[in-house]
């Protein structure tokens, strides 16, 4: 069964917007899920998705909160979801989503271990390595004492 999850920061942009799409979707074989704050204390959100997730975040997009703990709960939500299809409607609730998505969809940004700079994956070239602004490699002692 397909599955697709609705991601937006308050449950009144379901109720007014997505519950239609919600509908839709779920009449042709989809698994429809819901996040937002407060979600759950929305009778209509509940009755009109699958699944409502609660999602603890702000509506500030400055809130360090967003990109932490609401951060994870949405990863943890998704990869848990194994959805085909997320839709992000709202600016906040977007950016937290495509954040937390974005390390599971580029394996590439996630290390099974931690570079230190003494592996050579090619001849000459480090696993990671610092420059100056002459684009030199700083040794380990110029890094200690980067200031002047």
């Amino acid at each position: 069964m397909p599955s697709l999850l609705m991601v937006t920061t308050v449950p009144d942009t379901l109720r007014g917007f997505l519950l239609p799409f919600a509908a839709h979707f779920r009449r042709r074989g989809f698994r429809v899920d819901a996040m937002a704050r407060g979600v759950t204390g929305c009778p209509e959100s509940v009755a009109g998705f699958d699944q409502v997730w609660e999602a603890a975040w702000s509506r500030n997009p400055l809130d360090p909160w967003n990109l932490g703990t609401a951060r994870r709960r949405v990863r943890d939500v998704a990869a848990g979801g194994g959805y085909d299809l997320v839709h992000v409607h709202t600016p906040v609730a977007a950016f937290v989503t495509r954040l937390a998505t974005l390390r599971r969809q580029n394996p590439v940004l996630r290390c099974s271990q931690f570079l230190h700079g003494k592996t050579e994956p090619a001849p000459g070239i480090l696993d990671i390595a610092w420059f100056n602004e002459k684009a030199e490699i700083i040794s380990s002692d110029a890094w200690i004492n980067l200031v002047a």
